[in-house]
């Protein structure tokens, strides 16, 4: 037999076996969500070589739910809220109305905050501005908040948190043990 008389009939033994596939049809495109882009960055205050890669999303009208552990957020613009739900993250927020945290071991560093709810254990936030928060709502255990201004209320349902400010606080409710609200110094 020719070679080419060989490929003539592999190519039509082919065509007939590919005549019976299936056609898969794939499900439509997911909703496009915020586009984050990522960006090598030096922490600050470490003079080493080391970089840490940060995932930059902005705020757009909906909330903000960072749930991914071990990934580092940078949150820009003015947000309604921020859900943090990850373990382990690191988050620099711009501005927040309300932030909510789930998860456990995480820190987050905020410019405005509004008011923050805690359900987690061992986060560290500290807010830097000097705007008052309106509610400081704690549910977890060994969490730790640093705020430069005022709080209106300070509700405490967990075991050994602490609360620093640097105003006053309007009104303490500590249904927990070993938690500490009290002036920064």
């Amino acid at each position: 037999m020719s070679r080419t008389l060989v490929a003539a009939s592999i190519a039509i033994v082919l065509a007939a076996s590919l005549s019976g596939c299936i056609t898969v049809q794939l499900p439509p495109e997911a909703p496009q969500v915020p586009q984050a882009t990522t960006t090598p960055s030096q922490p600050e205050g470490d003079a080493t070589d080391e970089f840490i890669e940060y995932t930059t999303v902005s705020c757009i009208e909906d909330d903000v739910v960072l749930n991914t552990p071990g990934l580092n957020y940078v949150v820009q613009g003015d947000c309604r809220s921020v859900i943090v739900e990850g373990a382990g993250v690191e988050v620099q927020i711009e501005s927040v109305g309300s932030l909510i945290v789930r998860g456990d071991n995480n820190d987050i560093e905020v410019g405005e905050l509004g008011s923050v709810l805690i359900n987690g254990q061992e986060n560290e936030i500290e807010a830097t501005s000097t705007t008052d928060l309106a509610k400081i709502e704690i549910s977890g255990n060994n969490n730790d908040l640093d705020t430069s201004g005022s709080i209106g209320t300070v509700v405490l349902n967990g075991n050994d948190n602490e609360v620093d400010y640097s105003g006053a606080v309007d009104k303490i409710s500590d249904n927990g043990s070993n938690n500490r609200v009290g002036e920064n110094t």
